[in-house]
C-alpha cells in the first residue's frame, strides 16, 4: 500500500478479520497496524470520513504515546492508505498505532466480578475500577471537545488493563465531525443496552441520529457497570416490571429501580447495595437515569463524571482488615467485610499473591500492564495518583517496610513510629494512617494529584503548614486546617524528578511543635 504522500507502506499478515476488513503488521514500524476495507465497504463517504479523522483527531496524548511509553488510548487513522503512490488511486484503508491485547481486555471482565477474581483475585479493587471509569470519563470528554462521538459504547470495544489504564477499539465507528467543513459521518450502530430510551427500537441507519446524548448515556451505563459489580442500571424485578421482561425494554420506559419511589419495583437480589456509591455519584445517576429520560439536556457530561469521579477517588478510604477493601468516603465502615463469603474483593489467594522484590525485578514489560499515568497531563486533565498495586497486586506491609528500612535511616522511622504510637489521645496531635506511600511505573513528564490522609486528634482543628524537601513535589496550599479525618493535597510532577529509575520524597508537616513526615517511593518507567 501507499500512504497519502505515496511513501510505500509494506504489510503483513492479516492478523484478524473482520465484517469490514482486515487488520494486517506495519512491517519496520512496530506498535502500529493497517485497517483494510473489503472492496464492497470502500465508499466515498468513507474514505471522507476517515481523512476527516486524519485531520481532527483526540489530543495527540490519546494516539502517539505508543513509541515512549508503550501506551496507546484510541486505535485512531493516522493516515489514509492507497494501492497506487499518486494519480489515479483507490483508497483501501488506513494506518492506525496497535492496542496490546495482551495488555488490555474487554471492560466486561472487569466490572463482572467472578470473570475479574477468576484473572486477578481481588486485587482490582473499588478504588481501581472508579480510577477505570475516571480514565474512561477523560477520554470520552476529550473526544467531545473535537466534536466527535464515541457512539457504540459497550464492554466490548472499552479495554482496560490491570493498572486501570484503558483503550478504546472500533473508532471508524464514531460518529465524526469534520473540522473543516462542518460535515458529521453519522455512526449507524449500538448496543442496546447502553442506549438511552429515545434510540430503543430504532433503525440508526435510517434515522441517523446525533449521538451526543447517546454517548451520555452509555458512559452513565458503563460506570454504573464497573461501579456496581456489573449490574445494568435497569436491571429490575418486581410486579412493577412485570409488562418489560428485557433491560431495553426498561430502558425505554425509564425503569430505574435503584432510585425508584414504586414500591412494587425493586433492584435485583444479587445487586451490591446501592448505598456503596457515594451521594455525588448517585446524584449523576438520577440526573441520567431519572430527569434524563424524557430530557436528554439533564444527563452529565464526561467533564461531570470525571471531576465527580476524581473527587471520590481522592476521599476514599482503605479498610484495615482486607488490603483489596476500599470504599466511598462517606460510608462508617467497609461494605465489603460484611458480604462474608460473597466478598467480591477477597484477600490474596496463592494465585494471586504478592511478588517479593526479587519476583517483581524479573517481570516482563507485558506482565506489568500500563500505568494510569500513561495519559498525556500536557493535553488532559492529570489522572489520580496510581493506586499502591503493582501488576494489579496489592503490596504486602512487609514489602513496603522492606522497601522503607532499605532507603530511609533507621532513625526517621522508628522516630516518625514512636510520635504517632506515643501522642496522648487527650492533646492535639497529627495521626498518619498511611505515613509511606509506594507508586510504581509512573511515566516521565506528567503531574498527578495525590490526597494524602491525615487525622488530628484533640480539640479544635490544627493549621498545619506543608513543606517538601524535593521539587517533584508541589505544594499548592502550604497552610491546611484538619480537624478529625482530613487530607493534605500535593502534586507530583514526574518532569521535575532527576534520572533515576527509584526515587524517594517527604511531605513534611508541623503545626506548633508537632512534626510528622510522610514518606513518598516512586519508580519511573524507563525512556526508550
Amino acid at each position: 500500500m501507499y500512504d497519502e504522500s505515496g511513501a510505500p507502506v509494506s504489510l503483513s499478515g492479516p492478523l484478524k478479520s473482520g465484517g469490514e476488513g482486515e487488520i494486517f503488521c506495519i512491517d519496520g514500524a512496530p506498535g502500529y497496524c493497517a485497517k483494510l476495507f473489503y472492496e464492497n465497504r470502500r465508499t466515498a463517504t468513507l474514505f471522507h470520513k476517515i481523512t476527516a479523522m486524519v485531520t481532527n483527531p483526540p489530543d495527540a496524548g490519546l494516539i502517539n504515546r505508543r513509541e515512549k511509553h508503550g501506551s496507546v488510548v484510541l486505535a485512531w487513522p493516522v493516515s489514509t492508505l492507497f494501492d497506487s503512490p499518486l494519480g489515479s488511486r483507490n483508497f483501501m484503508g488506513y494506518s492506525m498505532p496497535l492496542v496490546d491485547t495482551d495488555l488490555f481486555r474487554e471492560a466486561h471482565c472487569y466490572y463482572d466480578p467472578e470473570d475479574r477474581v477468576q484473572k486477578f483475585g481481588g486485587a482490582f479493587s473499588w478504588r481501581y475500577l472508579l480510577t477505570a471509569a475516571y480514565n474512561i470519563a477523560t477520554v470520552t470528554e476529550d473526544i467531545h471537545k473535537h466534536g466527535h462521538c464515541v457512539a457504540d459504547f459497550s464492554g466490548r470495544n472499552i479495554l482496560i488493563a490491570r493498572t486501570a489504564a484503558i483503550a478504546v477499539i472500533d473508532c471508524d465507528s464514531f460518529q465524526i465531525r469534520d473540522s473543516t467543513s462542518g460535515r458529521v459521518f453519522p455512526s449507524v450502530v449500538g448496543t442496546g443496552e447502553y442506549l438511552p430510551p429515545e434510540f430503543q427500537g430504532q433503525n440508526l441507519a435510517e434515522g441517523r441520529p446525533d449521538r451526543y446524548y447517546s454517548d451520555l448515556f452509555g458512559l452513565a451505563v458503563m460506570v454504573f457497570k464497573l461501579l456496581m459489580g456489573g449490574v445494568h442500571p435497569f436491571q429490575a424485578g418486581g410486579e412493577g416490571v412485570s409488562a418489560f421482561p428485557g433491560i431495553e425494554q426498561k430502558i425505554e420506559h425509564g425503569v430505574f429501580a435503584f432510585d425508584s419511589p414504586d414500591e412494587n419495583i425493586y433492584p435485583p437480589s444479587f445487586a451490591p447495595d446501592y448505598r456503596i456509591i457515594p451521594f455525588s455519584l448517585r446524584r449523576l445517576f438520577s440526573r441520567c437515569f431519572v430527569e434524563g429520560i424524557a430530557e436528554q439536556n439533564r444527563r452529565p457530561s464526561a467533564g461531570e463524571w470525571k471531576d465527580c469521579l476524581l473527587s471520590e477517588i481522592m476521599g476514599m478510604k482503605h479498610c484495615k482488615v482486607n488490603a483489596n477493601h476500599w470504599f466511598g468516603g462517606h460510608l462508617g465502615a467497609c461494605p465489603w467485610c460484611s458480604r462474608g463469603n460473597k466478598d467480591i474483593f477477597p484477600a490474596e489467594s496463592p494465585l494471586h499473591a504478592p511478588k517479593t522484590a526479587e519476583q517483581a525485578d524479573s517481570v516482563t514489560p507485558e506482565e506489568k500492564g500500563l500505568p494510569i499515568a500513561s495519559l498525556s497531563p500536557s493535553t488532559l486533565p492529570s489522572p489520580p495518583f496510581l493506586p499502591k498495586e503493582e501488576n494489579g497486586m496489592a503490596e504486602s506491609e512487609v514489602k513496603v517496610a522492606e522497601v522503607i528500612e532499605s532507603d530511609v535511616a533507621e532513625s526517621e522511622v522508628i522516630e516518625s513510629d514512636v510520635m504517632v504510637a506515643d501522642s496522648p489521645a487527650s492533646t492535639s496531635a497529627i495521626l498518619l494512617p498511611e505515613p509511606h506511600f509506594t507508586m510504581h511505573n509512573l511515566a516521565r513528564g506528567i503531574t498527578i494529584p495525590c490526597r494524602l490522609p491525615v487525622t488530628v486528634t484533640g480539640d479544635g482543628p490544627l493549621l498545619i503548614s506543608v513543606t517538601s524537601d524535593v521539587p517533584w513535589i508541589e505544594i499548592a496550599n502550604t497552610a491546611v486546617p484538619i480537624e478529625g479525618e482530613g487530607g493534605v493535597h500535593v502534586t507530583l510532577n514526574t518532569g521535575n524528578m532527576g534520572s533515576k529509575g527509584f526515587q524517594k520524597g517527604r511531605v513534611m508537616l508541623s503545626a506548633g511543635e508537632l512534626r510528622e513526615e510522610i514518606f513518598l517511593f516512586v519508580s519511573l518507567l524507563p525512556e526508550f
